[in-house]
């Protein structure tokens, strides 16, 4: 997960922390509560992935963007997209989901 939260956080590479011991810092922080510091770049990986994620899962259900499309990056490997993409329609009804795979602006609804 280290190699994912430096590509979420790539923007900030040179102003943050990517050593050991800020992975060593990170860890302790979400086992222990210790304090962690703001240039810790795992940390804002870890953030941006997060938001990253969510706005994912919000455009999946839109039907802004396809699965495909993430799975086409090489940059994310398919275990971990598979892993955070699972639930993605769990809330969903079927009529939903027809809805998603048909073209913007047409519903099955409307025939």
């Amino acid at each position: 997960m280290s190699e994912l939260y430096k590509h979420f956080a790539s923007p900030w590479r040179e102003v943050l922390d990517f050593n050991d011991d800020a992975l060593i810092s990170l860890y302790n922080h979400e086992s222990y509560g210790t304090n962690l510091s703001p240039n810790n770049g795992f940390a804002k990986g870890k953030q941006m992935l997060n938001l990253q994620v969510t706005a994912w899962k919000e455009m999946l259900r839109e039907g802004t963007l396809a699965k495909f499309e993430l799975y086409a990056d090489e940059a994310y490997p398919h275990w971990w997209l598979d892993s955070c993409l699972k639930d993605t329609y769990k809330d969903l009804t079927y009529d939903d989901l027809l809805t998603l795979s048909t073209p913007s602006g047409y519903s099955r609804r409307n025939r």
